[in-house]
C-alpha cells in the first residue's frame, strides 16, 4: 500500500521464483525475507520512481502487509509425545513444532534438540538458554521440510534444600555444580554456603561427597546425582544478651567495643531505678552446652569494689528488678459499691481512693460502717499465733475519715466491705385484680401487711366479689422449689402419688 502524494495498492502472489513483478519497476525478489527486510527492500526499489518517498522529511509512505500464509511441514522426530509430521504456518518456529508435539516425554532432552534441513544439521538449541536466559535468537524460525530430533536427556541432578529453585535439573556433559546452582537462582539466605553434600550411585552402592565451595567449579555432575543444600547452624557466633531493668534490653555484638559486663551495661544505656543491686545473675554456656549460673553483686561492680568480668559469647546477664521480686500487690473492695473487685495497691492509697476506683458508692451504702480486714504478717515469728486478721471499722463523712483515722492508709492485700444500710429499703409492691374497686400495683408500707389491708387500700371489694373464690399467687424462692423437686423425684422412684 502506497500512500501520501502518491496512492497506489499492489496486490499480488509471489512466484515460485520467490519474486513478485511491477510494470514499472520489474520484479523484486522477497522469498527467504522477514516482512520488516521486505519493506525495506520495496521502499528502497520504489523510491527510483517516487522521489518522495526518502529524505529526510518524506511525504509519500509505503507499507507491506501478508495477505495469506502458507503452510509448512515440519517433522518432529526423538523423544516428544506425540512425535510425526505436522503442518503448520510458515512463520512458524522451534517452539511451535515442539508445541503441536505435545511437548518433551519423561526421558525427552530440553538441552540437546537438532534442527535438520536438506539433510544437514544447522542448529542444536539448549532450552535452557530460552527459559534462564531469555535468549529468543534460540527460537528458530522453520523452513518447509525441516527435521527435529529431541534426544533423550544426558543427565539428570535432583537439587534440594536451601535453594531457591529446588527441582530436578537436566545437565550437559561436562557440567558442574557451579552450573547447577546457577539454573537454580543461588542459595537461599538462610543455606550452608561452604559445603555442599552429593549422593552418587556408583553402580554397586552409594556413595557421599562434601564439595566444598573452592570446587563447585570442578566437580562434574552425572546422571542420577542428588545435590542437598543444608541450613546454616541455629546459633550466634557473637551474640551476648541483657535482660531485666536497664533501658536497651537486647541482644548486642561482642568485638572489640564489648568484651565485659561493664560495657554491656553501658551499652544498653545504664540500669533502671528499680533494678535491685544486690544480686544480678549471669548464665553461661559451657563447652559441653550446659549453663553455668554465676552471681554478680551488681553494686559492687558498678563501684568498681569487684573486678569487671570478661564476657563470653551467648552469655545472658539478667538484671532483676525489684517488682520482679515481690508479689503483685493488689487490694479488694466488695459490697455496696458501682464496681466491686481487686485494684493494684499503690502507697498511701486511702479508702476514699479505692471507693473512687470502684465507681463510688451505691445509693444503699452505709456511711457509718466500712469494714478493713488485713492479714496477719510477721516474717520473723517462730511460733503459731491464734488472730487470723487484723479489723477495722471506719466511718465516712464527705469523703473523709471522721472516727480520728483520718490518716488511714491501706496496705496491700487489704479487704474492704461496704455495707448496705439497714435503714435504706427498696419498695415492694403487690397486684392486685378482679372485683376490687382499684385494680394494680401497690407497694407495702410496712411489714406484716395482710391482705385485708392490701384490700382497703384498693378501695374495698365490688358487690360481684365471691371472696370464698379468692386466690393468692405467691413465687417460691430457691429453698421452696427445691424442696419441690426433691419431693417429684422421690414420687417417680417410690411410685407413690
Amino acid at each position: 500500500d502506497i500512500w501520501g502524494d502518491s496512492e497506489q495498492n499492489i496486490r499480488q502472489r509471489i512466484a515460485p521464483d520467490g519474486t513478485i513483478t511491477d510494470v514499472k519497476i520489474g520484479p523484486v525478489y522477497l522469498n527467504g525475507v522477514t516482512v520488516r527486510e521486505a519493506n525495506a527492500r520495496l521502499r528502497n526499489t520504489f523510491a527510483r520512481i517516487y522521489s518522495t518517498m526518502e529524505g529526510e522529511n518524506p511525504t509519500t509512505y509505503i507499507k507491506l502487509s501478508l495477505g495469506e500464509i502458507r503452510s509448512i511441514r515440519i517433522n518432529v522426530m526423538g523423544e516428544v509425545l506425540m512425535p510425526g509430521s505436522y503442518t503448520l504456518p510458515s512463520l512458524a518456529t522451534l517452539f511451535h513444532a515442539l508445541y503441536s508435539a505435545g511437548g518433551v516425554n519423561d526421558i525427552g532432552s530440553l538441552r540437546c534438540i537438532n534442527i535438520c534441513r536438506g539433510g544437514k544439521e544447522i542448529a542444536n538449541v539448549d532450552i535452557y538458554e530460552y527459559l534462564l536466559k531469555g535468549k529468543s535468537s534460540l527460537d528458530i524460525r522453520l523452513m518447509d521440510g525441516d527435521v527435529i530430533i529431541v534426544s533423550p536427556y544426558q543427565n539428570l541432578v535432583s537439587l534440594s534444600g536451601k535453594i531457591k529453585r529446588p527441582l530436578i535439573y537436566e545437565m550437559k556433559n561436562p557440567e558442574t555444580i557451579e552450573n547447577l546452582l546457577s539454573y537454580a537462582g543461588g542459595f537461599t539466605g538462610d543455606a550452608y554456603k561452604k559445603s555442599i553434600r552429593v549422593i552418587r550411585k556408583s553402580g554397586r552402592e552409594y556413595k557421599i561427597y562434601n564439595v566444598n565451595a573452592a570446587d563447585f567449579s570442578k566437580f562434574i555432575l552425572i546422571d542420577g546425582d542428588e545435590v542437598s543444600i543444608d541450613a546454616m547452624l541455629n546459633r550466634f557466633e557473637n551474640r551476648v544478651e541483657i535482660k531485666g531493668a536497664v533501658y536497651r534490653a537486647g541482644s548486642y555484638a561482642l568485638g572489640d567495643d564489648l568484651t565485659s559486663l561493664k560495657q554491656l551495661i553501658e551499652k544498653s544505656e545504664g540500669i533502671k531505678g528499680d533494678a535491685f543491686m544486690n544480686r544480678a545473675v549471669l548464665y553461661r554456656e559451657k563447652p559441653d552446652l550446659t549453663t553455668e549460673l554465676i552471681a554478680i553483686d551488681l553494686s559492687g561492680l558498678l563501684e568498681g569494689k569487684i573486678a569487671d568480668m570478661p564476657l563470653c559469647k551467648n552469655d545472658v546477664f539478667y538484671i532483676p528488678s525489684i517488682f520482679d521480686l515481690k508479689e503483685q500487690y493488689n487490694v479488694s473492695i466488695s459490697g455496696a459499691v458501682r464496681s466491686p473487685g481487686t485494684y493494684g495497691y499503690v502507697d498511701n492509697l486511702t479508702i476514699e481512693d479505692l471507693i473512687l476506683q470502684a465507681g463510688g458508692l451505691r445509693e444503699s451504702a452505709s456511711t457509718v460502717k466500712i469494714d478493713i480486714a488485713r492479714r496477719i504478717k510477721n516474717p520473723t515469728s517462730m511460733t503459731v499465733g491464734t488472730l487470723l486478721s487484723e479489723n477495722y471499722t471506719l466511718t465516712l463523712k464527705d469523703g473523709l475519715i471522721v472516727d480520728g483515722k483520718k490518716d488511714f492508709t491501706l496496705q496491700p492485700f487489704d479487704e474492704v466491705f461496704v455495707r448496705n444500710s439497714p435503714g435504706y429499703k427498696a419498695q415492694r409492691s403487690v397486684a392486685i385484680e378482679g372485683e376490687v374497686l382499684f385494680n394494680g400495683q401497690f407497694v407495702l408500707s410496712e411489714k406484716g401487711e395482710r391482705l385485708s389491708d392490701l384490700i382497703k387500700k384498693a378501695g374495698g371489694l365490688t358487690a360481684g366479689a365471691y371472696v370464698v373464690g379468692a386466690r393468692l399467687t405467691r413465687r417460691m424462692n430457691a429453698d421452696e422449689m427445691r424442696r419441690v423437686e426433691t419431693l417429684l423425684k422421690l414420687a417417680q422412684t417410690s411410685g407413690r402419688d
